[in-house]
């Protein structure tokens, strides 16, 4: 007899979850770059990598796209003009934290001072000319920075890690989604990690004055 199961399609395999850092491997991460060897221009033009992809949840692509005209310390945003999606996405703001918007003024000033003069656009300079931060330059930061850190580390997994961060903060999903640059709330939910420790912590906020 014919099988009736040799009709049906095999089912697929589900999309993995997006893998992110916990929030001590985020600082540990932080740490090894603020206090790497090297000029302080590299110093803070890499914290400033970090930043805004763990601070700001940035793509690697639109982290290498910004400009210097696109980022306002002052007001502390980040205009993301060539996001994912077709023809470029739409454009989207994003905002700085108090530490990124640090970051940032700390290396704007080192860049302003760096020889030879930086004429290009690009926020993130390479520190040997006047040429922007290049896909494989960052690649070899992130290799070094793995290969230091003990375990992987990826553009993307800060990105994730920065969702996570919004969730573990309170931010209203409808927030998150905006900040992140999604259109979905679906997408949104592939973000959201739970780590040990966290269904405790928040199971003990049920409290009753008995």
């Amino acid at each position: 007899m014919l099988s009736p199961l040799s009709l049906l399609d095999a089912p697929k395999a589900g999309r993995a979850l997006p893998r992110s850092l916990t929030k001590r491997q985020a600082e540990e991460l932080l740490s090894l770059v603020r206090n790497e060897s090297g000029t302080t221009l590299s110093r803070t033009r890499n914290l400033c990598v970090v930043g805004l992809m763990l601070l700001a949840g940035l793509r690697r692509g639109e982290v290498l796209a910004i400009e210097v005209a696109d980022c306002d310390v002052e007001r502390r945003t980040l205009v993301v003009r060539h996001g994912k999606g077709r023809n470029g996405g739409a454009p989207r703001t994003s905002y700085m934290t108090s530490q990124l918007a640090v970051m940032l003024a700390n290396y704007a000033q080192e860049r302003d001072c760096a020889q030879p003069a930086r004429t290009h656009a690009a926020l993130l300079t390479s520190t040997v000319g006047n040429a922007p931060l290049t896909v494989d330059g960052l690649r070899k930061l992130f290799m070094r920075w793995s290969t230091a850190l003990g375990y992987r580390v990826t553009p993307h997994m800060l990105r994730h890690t920065y969702a996570l961060l919004l969730r573990q903060a309170g931010v209203p999903d409808r927030v998150s989604m905006d900040l992140l640059g999604h259109h979905s709330l679906s997408m949104l939910q592939r973000y959201s990690h739970v780590f040990d420790g966290e269904h405790r912590d928040e199971a003990a906020k049920v409290f009753l004055d008995l």
